[in-house]
């Protein structure tokens, strides 16, 4: 029987990735992490924030800009 790689059902996503999902730049994350637009990391490994994807997609949709 073949082994089968387990995805989480919640996977932590880096700062890449919530970019990619914002369709923002990684001076926009910074300032919108500031202005508190984009929640608190759910983790932090090894100095980087890591958001579960389900925070992500709670955020609501991105303001306009």
């Amino acid at each position: 029987m073949a082994r089968t790689a387990s995805v989480p059902a919640d996977p932590l996503r880096g700062r890449r990735y919530l970019e990619h999902f914002c369709g923002i730049s990684p001076s926009t994350r910074r300032r919108w992490q500031q202005a508190g637009i984009i929640p608190p990391p759910d983790r932090v490994i090894a100095g980087k924030p890591y958001w579960f994807e389900s925070t992500l997609r709670g955020m609501g949709r991105p303001p306009q800009r």
